[in-house]
């Protein structure tokens, strides 16, 4: 939340405002932008393990 505060981003904005903040996050501080870009990246990838099937030949369909 700090780093997106940092950015001009906050709660409680209008749609427009926050829309207006997100396309010039980049020109704001590019360091603050990839420290955010690293975020959205590790926190969609943690998703996707959580959501991931279990693999491997050796899984029986009706196990969990």
């Amino acid at each position: 939340m700090a780093t997106v505060a940092d950015l001009g981003v906050e709660a409680g904005m209008s749609e427009a405002d926050f829309l207006a903040a997100m396309a010039r996050h980049k020109s704001v501080d590019p360091g603050q932008a990839a420290v955010l870009s690293a975020i959205k990246s590790t926190v969609k990838g943690g998703i996707g393990k959580l959501r991931e099937r279990p693999q491997g030949i050796k899984r029986k369909f009706d196990e969990p």
